[in-house]
């Protein structure tokens, strides 16, 4: 998710840069020299007004990415019944990193603030000072729409335990915030470890495969769209 935001924003920027070049190639063809320094020059003031407040979204989509791609790695370690799926789209939503197995199925919102993270009369505050997002009710609304996308999938309700992930923030050790799970990537895996319930069964498994391969599909076939 944080990639395509990414790609978003670099390709936002790049069309801006192409609309300042012929905008002063055309004022020195049709004006003259100094009417395209002036031209430049406002488009530069006015391209900064936007860079600003662009350059600090470039920032935060970098640190997301980074994030994801640290949280995938920890995951794709995990060992068999785990399976795994990033960046599922899920048409009006999307989910960083989904986990599943015959103990549970797991759905895990990544965030990457650098910092030390702690919880205090169920708040998350990060180096002392509280979050001004709040990824637990962003984890928990996923996992809710993730939970009625599967009983359409198996014919039965299925728990979806929410995860939020702080991928390099300090954290001692996971915790439990109002049901959801939240932890670092350094405790991450230990989650999934001596997990013994039964809450799907190989044919269960079979389904999810076939669902998320439709939905990554369906992803596959917009992107190409809108190319």
């Amino acid at each position: 998710m944080a990639s395509q935001r990414l790609l978003g924003l670099l390709g936002g920027l790049a069309l801006y840069l192409i609309i300042v070049a012929l905008t002063i190639a055309a004022t020195k063809k049709f004006l003259h020299q100094q009417a395209a320094i002036g031209v430049g020059s406002f488009m530069a003031v006015l391209g900064l007004s936007f860079f600003l407040p662009l350059a600090r979204r470039l920032r935060h989509a970098l640190q997301g990415a980074e994030g994801e791609e640290i949280v995938a790695r920890s995951l794709e370690s995990l060992p068999p019944p785990w399976e795994t799926a990033h960046d599922v789209f899920l048409g009006n939503f999307n989910v960083d990193h989904l986990v599943f197995g015959p103990s549970g199925v797991f759905v895990i919102e990544t965030k990457n603030p650098r910092g030390v993270l702690t919880i205090r009369e169920g708040r998350l505050f990060l180096d002392g000072r509280p979050l001004w997002k709040n990824p637990v009710k962003q984890a928990k609304r996923v996992a809710v729409s993730v939970a009625k996308e599967l009983e359409k999938v198996l014919g039965k309700r299925v728990f979806v335990q929410a995860v939020v992930c702080f991928a390099l923030a300090r954290l001692e050790e996971p915790q439990n915030l109002d049901g959801v799970l939240v932890v670092n990537a350094l405790h991450l895996r230990e989650i999934f470890q001596g997990v013994s319930a039964r809450a799907l069964d190989p044919e269960d498994i079979a389904r999810i495969k076939v669902w998320l391969e439709k939905h990554r599909y369906l992803r596959d076939e917009i992107n190409h769209r809108f190319r």
